[in-house]
């Protein structure tokens, strides 16, 4: 239930954070290029796919992802981790 129930919150998290540096409409482009559950199973392959797309400017978008989860998760920042790092050390923190 915990698993799903982060998740959920990765998902939202996602979506805040996207709408945030792009604004709603170009939000459901990036999210219809660059699927969110990606992150589900490789949070990486996520970051890979958006630093693709955004090259250095993926950087914004990553940070406002974690800075996001942090705040639904009620977890301070993670510091200065690759994006992967950071999302299983806030699930870990969520158990």
């Amino acid at each position: 239930m915990e698993d799903a129930r982060f998740e959920n919150i990765l998902l939202e998290a996602i979506n805040e954070a996207l709408v945030k540096v792009f604004g709603s409409e170009t939000s459901r482009s990036v999210q219809f290029y660059i699927d969110p559950n990606i992150a589900l199973v490789d949070p990486n392959a996520y970051a890979s796919s958006l630093e693709k797309m955004f090259k250095d400017g993926a950087k914004v978008v990553l940070e406002a992802i974690i800075e996001a989860l942090c705040r639904r998760t009620g977890q301070p920042g993670t510091g200065p981790k690759n994006f992967g790092d950071a999302i299983s050390s806030l699930k870990n923190e969520m158990k």
